[in-house]
């Protein structure tokens, strides 16, 4: 690379990752636009279109475990407890019972049943 101001650089195998999740439809219109593929855009790429799931998601799924429940919310405890600034650590001897994750490890295990639930 010649960078004005700067002796030129050499990039011995230069490499560029993209990963770019587009809407289908928009996909689609870009592989159709005639000035993308004449100016040769369309060609630089690799695209990968996975098989779509719709319709193939499983909606009831079974009630999670107590075990399951204590285990994520453990996490998000730990997660909380790493992120938090160390003045916020001090005040919080037990977030499940106090406010941050707390609140949301009480409204999970409250729900633990409604994902297996009519």
């Amino acid at each position: 690379m010649d960078r004005k101001g700067r002796p030129p650089e050499f990039v011995e195998h230069p490499t560029l990752t993209l990963v770019l999740t587009p809407q289908p439809i928009v996909m689609a219109a870009v592989m159709r636009d005639p000035i993308m593929r004449e100016r040769g855009l369309v060609a630089r790429f690799l695209y990968v279109v996975p098989e779509t799931r719709q319709g193939r998601r499983n909606t009831r799924s079974a009630p999670l475990s107590d075990e399951t429940v204590d285990a994520w919310a453990n996490l998000i405890q730990r997660i909380f407890a790493a992120v938090s600034p160390p003045d916020a650590r001090q005040n919080r001897q037990n977030p499940a019972e106090q406010g941050g994750s707390g609140l949301f490890c009480r409204a999970l295990a409250s729900d633990r049943h409604l994902a297996g639930s009519p």
